[in-house]
């Protein structure tokens, strides 16, 4: 009897279930989507090492998940309390009638029971559809090639869904029958005529709490302009609570401020039925407007990650060409008993270098002494420069020596033309964008620098930016070059040996493997004459494993995120529309016509869905400027394009459930008038 009810009351109520439908099973299909990407390695041409750089990101995905199901189960819990307090009357007329409160439950566990099961269907069959397109990203996320198109299901990915959805239905369930426990006739009968009060009365009082919020949040725009991303100092984290505070506080004081306002423009506040909506707009702002900021955030992450996170993956997969120029590079760094000669140790045991380099060199880098960035450093402190990167700590370490010929042989490995110095000039490698431009203002200021009792000018060769090792972005940081007479008795910190293979890409990179587990042996035991090696097509490979980490993580949470907001506002103002019936039954018995009210229903539910937005554009505009000048560190980010997917989906996923609340609320409207 109670399925039977149930049925029928979903069946009966069906366009009201449709966002809340949608919501489940798009959910649903993501999860299975992102947490089959491991089944997917049939159809691509994976290395071993590929082979466990996707296994190390669906490791990620996996946890990514147990974070995301928190944020559905919070989703499912707010859309079905919006959903039972709409059907409030009709629980009022069953309890009415004689029946429990236990009996009422039993029907809305069961109609729980039926809206889930056919979400988890629908969304398993999107799902397992979807999943075989997202190969064609893997592939591309990762470099590799496909083998061929084969059809792929993830049985994992099945029984995690299903156990994480299971255990969210069934959260839903007990939470239905806590809150059908806690009303009583009267709640049911009369909830939907309770109006809300404004939480701030006084005019004066909206007044002031929306210049603070204003000053709260251009605040926070000052302080994570001038601090950056990469200081996690208090300056950081002050910056995140006063956004977080004037967000809330700016809502908080546009539910009074707004139609306060409006009442000051006489000839908008009564044209049409414009009192009317701002009333209407008035009254959601002040019941939801911590909910609003919440919304707001959330999409200031959704905007954030789609416009910056895709760039940050292009620019960083960017690096490995122009920072990782030789096919391998060998180091030797030791704080015992200091760097081992590499190419010394290789002949020794009989390497070939003929049949595996076709060009290469060794260089030393030296330990300067006393000699640290605190000349620097100091220098920062009375320029126009950013100093983001030098701290307190920054400015005691040591600034690293190449000798000149060294560095030549470097640039003769590279196909460059040789430098010059006189015998008391400096010349300086950096290759970081702020720190570049701080040592031009410190070279071109002529600041002689003293180096193992040598006081050097700096010469007039422009900062290089070369790398003096494989790296997967640009680390050069400073070092000096200076004529080899002054770096005798210094101490070596680190041995590179740099090298293009015979046969370069993995065919390479094994052959190389190979013989030096012929030479010293197998096993992460066996002796080596390097302590680190960084090959270029590993870094290559591991570009493609971040690629995939990070995008993977972009569209998860951003996607996630902004279904998750737009389908609280669509809740929102269908439930507004269900408890407002009688006023637009009022409005259309004093004879406004439909198409008058259909248009002062739409500019509501625009209204409500732009306000959120709004704010988190702005903000967004400052986040994205912090990131750039981070990235821009490392390298050029074009954020337009990301910026256009990330409009493309707001337009396609908010625009969607903005048409389908309008569309549904009209629907409501027009069919429950008759």
């Amino acid at each position: 009897m109670f399925y039977k009810l149930a049925f029928q009351n979903v069946k009966k109520s069906l366009s009201d279930y449709v966002i809340y439908f949608i919501t489940l099973s798009f959910g649903v299909c993501l999860f299975y989507v992102f947490n089959a990407v491991e089944n997917q390695q049939t159809m691509l041409l994976l290395s071993e090492q590929q082979h466990t750089i996707l296994q190390t990101g669906t490791a990620m995905l996996g946890y990514l998940s147990v974070f995301i199901s928190f944020v559905l189960a919070g989703l499912i819990l707010y859309a079905n309390n919006f959903l039972i307090k709409r059907r409030k009357r009709e629980l009022g007329l069953y309890m009415t009638l004689g029946m429990d409160r236990g009996k009422i439950s039993h029907i809305l566990t069961a109609e729980t029971f039926i809206i889930g099961l056919f979400a988890l269907g629908a969304g398993l069959l999107a799902g397992v559809a979807a999943s075989q397109g997202m190969s064609i990203l893997t592939a591309k996320l990762m470099n590799v090639p496909l083998k061929a198109f084969a059809f792929t299901f993830s049985k994992e990915s099945l029984l995690k869904t299903v156990l994480y959805f299971g255990v969210i239905f069934l959260v839903v369930m007990l939470f239905n029958i806590r809150t059908v426990s806690k009303y009583t006739l009267i709640d049911l009968l009369h909830g939907g005529r309770k109006n809300e009060t404004l939480r701030i009365k006084r005019l004066w009082v909206c007044v002031v709490v929306f210049l603070l919020s204003v000053a709260c949040l251009g605040a926070a725009y000052s302080l994570i302009i001038d601090n950056g991303l990469f200081m996690l100092d208090n300056q950081f984290f002050a910056s995140l609570i006063l956004g977080s505070a004037g967000t809330v506080l700016f809502f908080l004081s546009l539910s009074g401020f707004l139609l306060r306002l409006a009442k000051g423009n006489r000839r908008l506040y009564y044209k049409g039925l414009n009192m009317f909506v701002l009333r209407q707009l008035n009254s959601k702002v002040n019941t939801n407007f911590l909910s609003m900021a919440i919304i707001c955030i959330m999409l200031l992450v959704t905007i954030g990650t789609f416009s910056c996170g895709l760039g940050a993956v292009d620019v960083m997969a960017e690096q490995v060409d122009t920072y990782a120029p030789y096919d391998i590079t060998l180091r030797s760094q030791s704080s015992t008993r200091g760097p081992q000669d590499i190419e010394a140790d290789l002949k020794a045991h009989g390497f070939p270098f003929t049949e595996q380099f076709r060009a290469y060199t060794q260089i030393w880098l030296y330990n300067t002494g006393n000699l640290n960035w605190e000349p620097l450093y100091a220098f920062a402190r009375n320029s126009s420069v950013s100093d983001t990167f030098l701290t307190d700590e920054d400015a005691a370490h040591t600034i690293p020596l190449i000798t000149l010929s060294d560095y030549n042989q470097l640039l003769a490995l590279l196909g460059e033309p040789s430098i010059s110095l006189a015998p008391d000039e400096y010349a300086v490698i950096c290759n970081l964008k702020d720190l570049r431009e701080l040592m031009e203002l410190y070279t071109s200021a002529g600041q002689p620098l003293t180096v193992n009792g040598f006081v050097l000018r700096p010469s007039a060769l422009e900062i290089q930016t070369y790398s003096l090792q494989n790296a997967s972005m640009a680390m050069e940081s400073g070092t000096l070059i200076v004529p080899d007479a002054v770096a005798k008795g210094c101490e070596p910190m680190l041995s590179i040996f740099n090298a293009n293979y015979a046969i370069p890409g993995e065919a390479g990179d094994d052959a190389f493997q190979a013989e030096i587990t012929a030479l010293y042996g197998a096993g992460d035991d066996a002796p080596r004459p390097y302590t680190n090696k960084f090959s270029h097509y590993e870094l290559y490979l591991e570009s493609g494993g971040i690629k995939l980490m990070i995008s993977y993580f972009v569209l998860y949470v951003g996607i996630v995120f902004l279904m998750t907001c737009a389908a609280i506002l669509a809740l929102q103002q269908l439930s507004e529309a269900s408890d407002n019936l009688e006023r637009y039954r009022l409005l259309r018995r004093l004879g406004a016509p439909n198409k008058m009210i259909d248009r002062a229903l739409f500019t509501q539910i625009l209204a409500y869905f732009m306000l959120p937005l709004g704010l988190a554009i702005i903000h967004s505009v400052v986040g994205v400027y912090v990131v750039n000048n981070a990235i821009a560190q490392f390298g050029q980010l074009n954020a337009l394009p990301n910026i256009l997917t990330a409009a493309l989906l707001l337009l396609i996923i908010y625009g969607g459930y903005f048409l389908a609340t309008f569309l549904g609320s009209r629907k409501m409207l027009r069919s429950r008038s008759r």
